[in-house]
């Protein structure tokens, strides 16, 4: 006796047919909702960092109208520049470390120059800790906050980066004259970078 297989009725299917069927279509509706929102999440968060992290600018480049809101030490400051914070360094200079003789003077020294002051930043680079390296300048006088601190004996001249004539001479001044930190006994005056070298040891 022959086997007949039964009429197939159209439209008609297993359950599990229409399970997948329906399981497939709800993937392919969720699928585009999560693609729009990865790129809204990825919109927002570079939005985010953009709003936090300060262009870098070139060297070279003028930072105009820079309020200075608070000296950390004698080369090292936070200001603010069209409504964001920024940490600055003193191009060419190295001011006493925390602990050592006249590193409380030379904060003092560098508050006196900059505290509440806008100033004008020349940049001349970035370094390793993502502070702007540049020349700061007030608007009452011609010579860069760090000269005038090198000049007052307030800080060396950091030779390692720089051999700027200005700043040499300015550190020859305050040597002859025993300003600052130059007034200092000989066994006191360690460079910063000496300084920091022995205190890794």
């Amino acid at each position: 006796m022959g086997i007949h297989a039964k009429p197939h009725k159209p439209g008609t299917g297993s359950k599990e047919t229409l399970n997948i069927d329906t399981r497939l279509r709800q993937r392919d509706a969720v699928f585009p909702i999560l693609i729009v929102a990865a790129i809204l999440c990825l919109t927002a968060c570079d939005a985010s960092r953009s709003s936090h992290q300060p262009d870098v600018p070139e060297v070279g480049s003028r930072l105009e109208d820079v309020t200075v809101e608070y000296v950390k030490d004698g080369d090292s400051f936070v200001a603010r520049h069209k409504g964001k914070s920024i940490e600055v360094r003193l191009f060419g200079i190295d001011a006493p470390e925390k602990g050592q003789p006249y590193a409380k003077e030379s904060r003092k020294a560098a508050r006196t120059l900059l505290n509440d002051e806008t100033i004008v930043l020349v940049i001349r680079d970035q370094d390793r800790y993502k502070r702007l390296v540049a020349e700061a300048y007030v608007t009452r006088s011609t010579d860069s906050v760090n000269q005038l601190l090198v000049e007052q004996g307030a800080a060396w001249v950091y030779t390692r980066y720089t051999s700027d004539p200005g700043l040499l001479a300015a550190q020859e001044s305050a040597l002859k004259q025993r300003r600052g930190l130059w007034s200092l006994k000989e066994s006191d005056r360690i460079e910063p970078w000496t300084w920091r070298k022995n205190s890794k040891k």
